[in-house]
């Protein structure tokens, strides 16, 4: 499975664990089986949009949240270093087949 998969799945337990909830408990909550809950949070299954909105819903979270929380952190320059740009041809450039000077 994939890293993505993987990290969803840690999310949904981290939720699950963070209440104090077992599997059973997040079952009751969203109609899933334990089973089934058991191979998300373990990276077995993909975890769906209808899944997250299921979780989201049973604790009371955005969905949206839980798929920001799996976006690995980006890093910004506040000043960018002065080489950056020397002598690398823009993507526009690369597109057109033309060098910007």
């Amino acid at each position: 499975m994939s890293k993505l998969i993987l990290i969803l799945g840690g999310i949904l337990r981290e939720l699950r664990c963070s209440t104090g909830d077992t599997q059973v408990v997040v079952s009751e909550k969203t109609g899933l089986s334990p089973s089934y809950i058991s191979e998300l949070e373990n990276g077995k299954r993909r975890v769906t949009l209808s899944v997250l909105e299921k979780y989201a819903t049973a604790y009371d979270v955005a969905a949206s949240s839980l798929m920001a929380r799996a976006e690995p952190p980006r890093v910004e320059f506040a000043h960018p270093p002065d080489n950056l740009n020397k002598d690398h041809r823009s993507a526009e450039s690369l597109l057109l087949g033309s060098e910007i000077a």
